[in-house]
């Protein structure tokens, strides 16, 4: 799709507060990840981490949640959090994040992603490394964003392997290398994210065919061992 936007920060065109990196998606527009992971939607697998019991009152929340009550949702996640249910801590970091039900507060938002992140929670892992990406609630720094994308992105998750095939093309945290790069964005596509596709060529035009060819081996092995 033509686009006069060059891969890089802009300010997103969802939340527009905030200044990220983004996906071009027109002329003139684009829009970041994190918007794009919509604070109304509910990690339902999470519940599969407590017991049964906690499950289902996790459960319970997501159903406020997403009719809109986020009172009630808070005050049945707040318990378990506590409790050390780690859909619930994710859940609250977004509430506090995207001011739902809550005051908005990046500060409050770090401390119940960490503590979900910890426990596993990929998408817990990929916030970190938005915030530690912008600066938000926290310094900004490139090292941990690249450590937190890093972890999210070996679970699979396609958000963290974008952003983490960004820092690489930038040499943002770590060292430069477009082989790395063009890898992740490999893995990131063939989960359906199309819209990648221009970023993976864009990285491909700088690239060697010796390198090119390294960043497909070691994408196909990637692929044998997970």
């Amino acid at each position: 799709m033509a686009t006069n936007i060059a891969p890089g920060r802009h300010k997103c065109s969802l939340c527009r507060s905030r200044t990220t990196k983004v996906i071009p998606i027109g002329a003139g527009t684009a829009y970041c990840y994190h918007a794009s992971m919509r604070p109304w939607i509910v990690i339902s697998l999470c519940c599969l981490l407590a017991a049964p019991a906690l499950g289902q009152d996790f459960k319970a929340g997501s159903k406020a949640y997403r009719r809109g009550d986020y009172v009630s949702a808070l005050e049945i996640w707040q318990p378990l959090a506590r409790q050390g249910h780690a859909g619930a801590r994710y859940q609250l970091g977004l509430m506090y994040e995207y001011a739902r039900g809550v005051g908005q507060n990046d500060a409050k938002a770090l401390q119940w992603y960490t503590k979900a992140a910890n426990q596993g929670v990929a998408a817990a892992q990929y916030k970190l490394g938005v915030m530690h990406d912008n600066g938000w609630g926290v310094g900004q720094s490139d090292g941990e964003a690249v450590r937190w994308y890093r972890k999210a992105a070996r679970q699979g998750h396609a958000y963290a392997q974008y952003d983490l095939a960004l820092m690489f093309a930038a040499g943002a945290g770590v060292p430069r290398d477009t082989v790395r790069a063009y890898m992740w964005l490999n893995l990131a596509i063939a989960q359906g994210n199309g819209h990648m596709i221009g970023q993976r060529n864009e990285i491909a035009r700088k690239m060697t065919p010796a390198q090119l060819a390294e960043a497909e081996r070691i994408t196909h092995e990637w692929n044998e061992t997970e």
